[in-house]
This record gives C-alpha cells, structure tokens and sequence, in this order.
C-alpha cells in the first residue's frame, strides 16, 4: 500500500515538472521569432440599446366656450428585444392655461409633471446638452408635461392615453387650438407612422386651420368638427409638426364670416405697395353655416357634361370617360335637369335641350354614354358655344363640364377667336368647368377657358383615372351654398386681396372661401358680402377691430405671398413684353426667397446639397447621373419645363412658349394651388407636381425651412437666414454649439430658439451690421456688453 501510494505520489512529482518545462519551453520562443503576446480577454457582450419609437398619434378633442378637453393615445413601440423606457416630454401648446392632468395606461393612472415654462425652459436645455441636438429647442417658452413610460415590452407595444383639460388663448374673437402631433419631443423620431386628429367644437361659427387641410363638417346645428389624417397627407407633417386651428363664436346666419390679423408694420412707413412689412395683413374667412334640413331645398341646379370623343380617345380613356359621366348623372337630384353632349368633328345631343333627372331619363342617358364612339377630329369652338346655349337664362347652380384630351383641329382652331365665340355665347349665364385629359392639351388655351367662364380647369395625367377626378369635383361642389359672391371692405385702407374680389368663387357645403390681403393703419373694418343663397339674394356683414400692433396670426404673410405667387405664375406665362416679365420675376423671386414659397425660379437661391454658392442655376438644380441622359448628356435639370426648370434656354424666366406636355401641367397646377392655396407651406403645391419636376421640388424643399417668420436655405452643411446679406452683415460671431454663449443667446427670446432650432450649423441675422454663426466652431462665452451689442437690450 505504501509502496503503490509513493509510486503515485512520484507520477505526480514528475507529471507537475514536466508541465512546469512545458510551459517554460513554450514561453521561450526561438530567438529568430518574436515574443508571442497574449490574447487579450474577450469582452461580454454589451445588452442591445432598446430602439423606442411612437407608431401612432390619435388626437380626439371637444371645446366648449373655449374650454377644450384633449385625449390623446400614443402607442409607443419598442424594436429591440430587451425591455425599454422612454422620457415622455410632451409641450404645452402656447397660450394655453391647463386645468387638468393625466397619465393612464389602461385604467391605470401613472405619475406625470406639470412645469412651468421656466422649469419647462431647464428641462429642454438639458435634453438639448445631452442629445447634442437643437431640435427640442423650437419649444423653449413653452411649459412641458414630462413622465417616465416604463416598462416598454422587447419587441412590442404600449399605449399611453394623455387626458388634459385647458383654456384655449384668443386671437382675435376667435380661439386657438393648437397641438404638436410630431417633432423632436417624441422619442425615436419626428414623425409617427400614423396620426388622426378629430375635434369637435360646440357654438362654433367656423374652424380653419392654416397648416393642415382638414376636412369639415357640421355636424348640427352647434357643433362643427375638423378631421385629418396623416394617410391622406403625411407629407404636412414635415412642414407642420403642429396642428393649429382657429375656433370661431356661433354665427346664426348661413355664412358664417370671421377675421384675423397680423400687423408689426411701423406706421410711418405703412405702405399698401411697399416692402412686405410696410403694412398688416388679413384674412376673412366665410364659412357655411345652414343645418342639413335648410341643405334639403336647394334649388335645382342645370348640370351640362361635354365629352371629347375624338379619335385619340380610343381605348382606356374611353371606357373611364364613360365611368366619369354615369358617376356624374348619377349624383343628380330628380328635380335637377341636365344634358350629355359629345363631340368630335361635330356635336351630338343626348336631347335638344337639358331634361329632368327622372329614372327613365337616367336610364336612356346610360345607353348613350355606353353607345359613344371614339372618331374624328376636335372641334372646341362648337363644342363649347353648343354647349353654352344649353343654358338659355342665368341660374343657381348653372355648370358645364367640359373634357377634352385634344388641341383644336377641326373648325374654328384660333385660341383668340374661341374664348370670344364662348363668352359671347355664355353671357355669364353659367359657370365652366374644364378638364384636359392627358398631355396633348394646350395647357394656357384651357386655363383661360376656364378663367374667362367663370369656372376652372383641372387636368388629367395619363396615370390618373378621369372617374376619380370628376367624381372628386362632383362630390366637392355638388351643395352650392353661397353663388355669384360680391365682397366690400370698408373702413380700412386696403389692397391687394386674394381672390381677387371679382374672381370670388361659389362657396359650397365643407368648403371654405380664405381671402387674404392688406392693409395699414388701424380701425374697424367692415366687411360685407354678398351672393345668392338657395337662389335668393343675401348680404353678410362683419365688423372688426383691426389694431396697429397685432402679431399673434404670423402666418399670414407668408399666406398672402404664396397666393400672390400663384397670380404672378399665371400673369408671367403669358407675358410678352420683355420689361414688364422682368419686373413679374423680380417680384417672384423676392417673395420666393423671403417666405421660402416653391416656385420654377426657387433654383436661383437653393443650392445643390454639398456646394456653398448659388451660380450657375445648371449645377444648383442638377446633379449629375440622376437624368435619363447620364454625366454629360446635355440635359440638365435646369433646361427642363415645370417647377424643375421652367428657366430654360440660356435665362432664369419662365417659358413663356411651354403650352402642352407634362411640364406645362404641373406650371399650371402649381400656379393653381398657390392661388387657391388655403394653408402655408410648399406640400400643397409638390403634390401638383408629377415626374421630375415633382422630384426637383421635393429635393428644393427638403433644403428650405421656415422658423419664427424667417426663410432658412441649406447651403453646404450649414443653414443661412434669407434675410442674410454678406453686404450689409459684413460681420459674422461665430458662437459654438451647445455653449454657455450659445444658450445665453437663445434665453434674450424673442424667436432665436426657432432659429436655433433649424439645425447644428445656423447663420442668422443679429442685427444691421452683424450675423451670428451656430456651429461646431466659436465663441464659448459671451460677456454681457457682447449680447447687447449684437441682440440689443
């Protein structure tokens, strides 16, 4: 036994030895071999950050006597597979003095913080120091409600339900409700996936908003509602992360009238034709107010529908004219009369004169719509006095709709003989409403059509579906509350009004009439319009305070602008003397670049991402490869026709030739949506646009925001005030981002954290000699003696 444990006990002694030598032997590399360095220890695995997004945002609100009570429901969405959190920072809209608060998930109410603006002021600056981005900063003067939103599930989802209950501020005699429906408070990103808004408003006269394009309706005779949706126009959400609505009082009359103002104009130089802030500005809006049973007895209307039916609207185009008119007649009421006409070489009538609405009647008009023929030439002239006689007297609810897809090649073809041949024959009897189907139209032949007849015309690309644009018309204008309007405006000095007081359109049920214009001075301004109201005549009045001093609407000039914008568009394409289209550019472009409104010449002040200059407009509107023809190919985006490049040839106007084709659509669509153009921004106005022209916009849009009433461009990497000039601002402070100087800056108010709030490299314009430069470079602090002499006391 113990001769068997000493063997063992050597077997270890020796196996321990030869490990030791081992080791020994391997730790002593060759002397022709560097020393071998140990592996450094694998690190754990770090858990993954959890990735917190909110997917949806769904706003329901009622107010009542300016009171509102909001619930909103946000679904926050966590991708990651660990559990999150997130720091919910929600700011107070405005103005606004809150009753009530609270947090639930579920049933369940969780803790949340109400502060001030002050405190709301630290907490921003803290986020915005941490974050190392601005964004947040666009809040600054604005309290905040701030909870911890925990646990978030791994790769799933929360909802947070918002309840609060507050006092909405007045502007005006209306009240505004105003809500940030995206933007930088929202953990993961701007913009939600999905975002609906309802509110609903009791005693209310009216609703309008001047960002989004909602959809209204009264629902009785106390409450109107406003709806809108980010699946309809998601795009607004770039542009309007905030929603804002102006809340009018009850009005008992069938058109409701309100009235806002902006005016920050100095009374010695007040100026209806000056500088834009030589004077105020306005806004009226009218607003139908008849309950539904008053809706129930308006007059019978006399709808004509002339359809092209030449050769070139063979195929598909044939089978949607054919869906378009059936939608058409039948939306038509039994005591509405109405006739089909077609055309082509010639004009044929469903019946020698319009015939009431009665089933037999719609039945043997679906057999002639489905019996049309497409063959022939297109003869406009007589299609239109043809179809104008069918309306022997002027009355309530009179319209033509006229489709063509064609230019005139039969019968009479010249342009100027046509309008007078159709207006003679209309005699202001009715109201025209055109549609050109495709692009073989000539584009400014049919928009004075329209405009000379008292109508409009709309156009039909060729991916679109005729059926849906008629039935969208259709639908828009088929209850016509207010026709043939006549506006007066007294006690106040006033011009340039948009619409033109002689061109003011029908007003119909959902729809709206937004005039803006100007004005200087202060005083009561009395307002009153006129037109006909289920066929009788009717006058509206209104009676205002307009003050010297009013800044609350700030939207309003950069409103008027873009309106005034369209009816320059308009007078520009068809100017012929040199002198006078010069000075319609000049004025374009003044007012594009000011108020950051899209229009073909945009290309002369937005650069191309990556350059710092503005010259040649070639490189500022191209880059290279994105174009059929490749580098080099002799097409740049500057020589093509629309909003991408109506500056063609060797200068910067609009073609005044460009009449047919994609190009001489989307002109006209966008001189169209800037006249009508109810809300700011540039959305309104790329939605028109198709093809490249649509990208071009896009990509100019993308380098353009507006902030505190200022138009900001990207140039490069940084974003430059457009009030900016090198010439008179020929000192720039540079301040770095995030510093002491940089917040000293932006708590002297005013709009500076807007500004700031643009991007990470900002220049703005401090004052008439100096800029000041945001970005990674610059002054750390600021003595007092500094920020007076560059931002004033």
């Amino acid at each position: 036994m113990e001769n068997a444990f000493s063997r063992r006990r050597a077997l270890q002694v020796l196996g321990a030895g030869l490990v030791t030598n081992l080791t020994a032997a391997w730790a002593q590399p060759p002397a022709s071999q560097p020393p071998i360095r140990p592996l450094p220890p694998r690190p754990f695995p770090q858990p993954p950050t959890p990735l917190i997004t909110v997917s949806s945002v769904t706003l329901n609100a009622e107010v009542r006597e300016g009171v509102a009570t909001v619930e909103v429901s946000y679904i926050f969405k966590n991708a990651s597979p660990v559990e999150g959190e997130a720091d919910f920072v929600f700011p107070l809209p405005p103005g606004t003095s809150v009753r009530e608060f609270a947090l639930y998930d579920g049933e369940k109410k969780f803790d949340a913080h109400l502060l001030n603006k002050d405190e709301a002021t630290q907490v921003y600056e803290e986020i915005v120091r941490r974050r190392r981005d601005p964004a947040l900063l666009s809040y600054v003067g604005q309290g905040l409600l701030r909870a911890r939103v925990f646990p978030i599930p791994r790769n799933g989802e929360r909802r947070v339900t918002l309840k609060l209950v507050s006092i909405l501020p007045r502007e005006g005699a209306a009240k505004k409700f105003v809500w940030a429906l995206a933007g930088p408070h929202l953990p993961g990103g701007m913009r939600p996936e999905y975002v609906s808004v309802r509110v609903v408003a009791h005693g209310a006269g009216s609703l309008y908003s001047p960002s989004h394009n909602v959809t209204l309706k009264r629902l009785d005779e106390t409450r109107l509602s406003a709806e809108w949706t980010s699946s309809k126009d998601a795009a607004a959400l770039v542009e309007h992360p905030e929603l804002a609505l102006y809340i009018s009082p009850k009005d008992t009359s069938a058109v409701a009238l309100s009235l806002l103002a902006y005016n920050a104009a100095l009374p010695q130089v007040a100026s209806i034709g000056g500088g834009l802030h030589q004077s105020g500005y306005f806004l009226m809006v009218a607003s139908p107010n008849l309950p539904k049973t008053a809706l129930k007895d308006l007059p019978p209307r006399r709808v004509v529908l002339m359809m092209d039916r030449s050769g070139s609207m063979q195929g598909k185009k044939l089978e949607q004219a054919r869906s378009a008119l059936k939608f058409a007649v039948g939306k038509l009421r039994p005591q509405d009369s109405f006739n089909l006409l077609t055309f082509s070489d010639a004009v044929t009538r469903f019946a020698p004169e319009p015939v009431l609405a009665t089933p037999d009647n719609l039945k043997r008009a679906a057999a002639f719509i489905d019996d049309m023929v497409a063959d022939g030439g297109t003869n406009i002239n007589d299609a239109l006095t043809e179809g104008l006689k069918q309306f022997p007297e002027r009355g309530t609810g009179n319209r033509l709709l006229f489709f063509t897809d064609g230019l005139p090649t039969v019968g009479v073809r010249d342009h100027a003989t046509i309008l007078r041949n159709a207006v003679t024959a209309a005699q202001s009897r009715a109201r025209c409403f055109v549609f050109g189907v495709g692009y073989d139209v000539d584009v400014p032949f049919l928009d004075q059509v329209g405009s000379k007849l008292k109508g409009d015309a709309d156009y039909v690309h060729p991916d679109e579906d005729i059926e849906l644009k008629t039935s969208q018309f259709v639908a828009k204008t088929s209850t016509a509350v207010l026709e043939n309007l006549k506006l007066q405006l007294a006690g106040i000095k006033s011009g340039e009004l948009y619409p033109r007081p002689d061109e003011l359109p029908d007003l119909f049920e959902g729809g709206q009439l937004v005039l803006v214009g100007r004005y200087t001075g202060e005083g009561t301004a009395r307002v009153q319009l006129t037109g006909d109201v289920l066929g009788k005549p009717q006058t509206f009045t209104l009676e205002t305070k307009l003050a010297a001093v009013s800044t609350e609407a700030s939207f309003l000039p950069r409103l008027w602008a873009s309106r005034k914008i369209g009816y320059l568009l308009d007078e520009i394409r068809d100017e012929k003397d040199p002198a006078r289209h010069k000075e319609l550019e000049d004025q374009i472009i003044a007012l594009s670049k000011e108020f950051g409104v899209l229009t073909p010449y945009t290309a002369l002040f937005v650069p191309e991402p990556g350059t710092a200059d503005v010259e040649p407009a070639t490189r500022v509107l191209g880059r290279p490869g994105l174009l059929p023809n490749g580098p080099g190919g002799g097409q740049s985006r500057a020589s093509i026709g629309g909003f991408g490049g109506a500056m063609g040839g060797g200068g910067f106007a609009a073609k005044a030739d460009l009449r047919t084709g994609q190009d001489a659509i989307n002109q006209s669509q966008g001189a169209r949506s800037g006249r009508g153009q109810n809300q700011t921004g540039n959305q309104a106005v790329i939605a028109t646009q198709k093809g490249l022209s649509k990208q071009v916009a896009e990509e100019q849009a993308r380098r353009i925001q507006y902030a505190g009433n200022r138009a900001f461009y990207q140039r490069g990497a940084s974003w430059e005030d457009a009030t900016y000039d090198p010439k008179k601002q020929t000192e720039v402070v540079k301040i770095k981002l995030f510093s002491d100087a940089y917040f000293a800056v932006l708590k002297r108010g005013g709009e500076w954290a807007k500004w700031a709030a643009v991007g990470e490299s900002v220049l703005v314009v401090a004052n008439n000699k100096q800029a000041i430069q945001f970005g990674e470079q610059g002054k750390e602090r600021l003595t007092e003696k500094e920020l007076t002499e560059l931002l004033g006391k």
